[in-house]
């Protein structure tokens, strides 16, 4: 049986890289697939869920209706997954994602204030709030008999 001649223009480089392709689309297809877990039901409905809390329902309401959507999921078991998806949108708090629009209601988010860190914030507190006598060093002359 003879064999068949590579053209020319191919050389062994080209020919390995045309052999060693990848076929992404099996990954790409699971961004239209459930996900298998419930944290991951729940990270993907994150949007609505916070939408519908914001816009005043029960965390027993929003749990109501996951199950009814097909996402079994019990109000305590939900209060855990909701205090987690939160602390991860804290943690990760991108100023893109501030103005992310929600799946459900198509309204921009309310960014968030940032808080600015002050390590020495409780004794600041703690000194503004002592009680007893606190001497000034450099005291106010207006208040000064």
């Amino acid at each position: 049986m003879p064999i068949a001649a590579r053209p020319a223009s191919v050389g062994p480089n080209r020919l390995n890289a045309m052999s060693s392709r990848i076929n992404l689309s099996p990954i790409r297809d699971l961004r239209f697939e459930k996900p298998v877990t419930k944290a991951g039901q729940l990270r993907r409905a994150w949007a609505d869920i916070e939408a519908a809390i914001e816009a005043g329902h029960s965390l027993k309401t929003v749990a109501e209706r996951l199950r009814d959507s097909g996402i079994d999921v019990r109000y305590r078991a939900l209060t855990a997954y909701v205090s987690r998806l939160r602390r991860e949108d804290s943690s990760v708090r991108l100023p893109a994602a501030a103005h992310a629009e929600t799946a459900a209601t198509g309204r921009k988010r309310k960014p968030r204030p940032a808080e600015v860190f002050d390590p020495l914030r409780n004794v600041k507190e703690r000194e503004g709030n002592r009680p007893g006598f606190q001497f000034d060093p450099e005291p106010d002359p207006r208040k000064l008999i």
